[in-house]
């Protein structure tokens, strides 16, 4: 059975599939992210407008949850990749990219980019993503303390 994406544009239809798309964004915070954002930000974000959730669909099952975000820079414009869970990314990528690609750059962006683990950063680079910067942190809270 063939994929297929959709992007859920109201607060309605992120509701109407939270239940799916939850466990798929949880594997992501609690695997790939370091305390930027949760879950519960991911909905609330979604559920304000600031960002976008992307799911594709098999069979009639969600195999995959995208959140991103249009990310301003002074000349350019960027789809930031906030989070991307699920099953089957090398065929979603393989599948979706350039379709959504055409739609980035029809809303106006310059580029697609991701903060992302090193593994996640080789599935990307299969699709022709490259690397543009390193990202370092300096952490300022001292491992015990609150954050």
């Amino acid at each position: 059975m063939s994929m297929r994406m959709e992007f859920l544009t109201t607060g309605e239809a992120v509701q109407a599939d939270w239940e799916e798309l939850q466990p798929l964004f949880h594997k992501v915070v609690v695997r790939a992210t370091h305390g930027e954002f949760t879950v519960d930000d991911i909905y609330r974000m979604a559920m304000d407008g600031s960002i976008v959730i992307s799911l594709v669909r098999e069979a009639g099952k969600i195999i995959m949850a995208l959140a991103f975000e249009f990310r301003h820079y002074p000349q350019k414009l960027a789809v930031n990749y906030l989070a991307m869970g699920g099953k089957k990314s090398h065929e979603v990528m393989a599948r979706f990219l350039k379709d959504f690609g055409v739609w980035a750059k029809n809303a106006g962006a310059d580029w697609i980019e991701a903060s992302c683990s090193q593994g996640m950063a080789r599935i990307f680079a299969q699709h022709h993503f490259v690397t543009t910067y390193q990202l370092v942190r300096l952490d300022l809270n001292h491992k015990g303390e609150a954050s």
